[in-house]
């Protein structure tokens, strides 16, 4: 069943990333956005002045500031496969729900590296990131207290 869930989730990430990178290629025609949305292109070959400059990571860092749809669908898609993996990883389940809280710090980090953002699409970062953290801490609370809510509900 697990391997089911990854396969799923590894042709989700890579359909959106075949979106993403198309919708990144509005750059191309976007000149005015070469200084500021162009860090890789800008660390190779310094001021960019022609297209064909351009570096196909810097698509991805377009898509992700302007049209980021398909950018935070890939992005929670490698989340689930972070927690499948983390799952597989920790047999015990008294371990997973260390996982997910240790998942939750690092979103929470990431949350913050967008914390006043002013394009559309650090805006959605800041709350992809911060309520996946959330999502994190609620989960590993369940599952470290299954045994205590299904009590709630099943009498022995």
């Amino acid at each position: 069943m697990i391997g089911l869930q990854i396969a799923l989730c590894l042709c989700v990430v890579a359909i959106c990333t075949l979106f993403t990178w198309y919708e990144g290629s509005g750059i191309i025609t976007d000149s005015f956005e070469w200084n500021y949305s162009t860090p890789f292109s800008n660390m190779l070959h310094g001021e960019i002045t022609q297209a064909n400059e351009l570096v196909i990571w810097d698509y991805f860092v377009y898509a992700a500031k302007f049209s980021p749809t398909y950018f935070i669908i890939m992005l929670m898609a490698g989340l689930y496969l972070l927690s499948l993996f983390g799952y597989m990883l920790s047999k015990k389940r008294k371990m997973f729900h260390l996982y997910l809280w240790g998942l939750s710090g690092v979103l929470a980090l990431l949350s913050m590296l967008f914390f006043g953002a002013d394009t559309r699409g650090g805006k959605s970062f800041f709350l992809t990131f911060l309520l996946s953290g959330m999502a994190c801490v609620i989960s590993g609370w369940f599952v470290k207290n299954k045994l205590t809510i299904q009590s709630w509900f099943v009498k022995t």
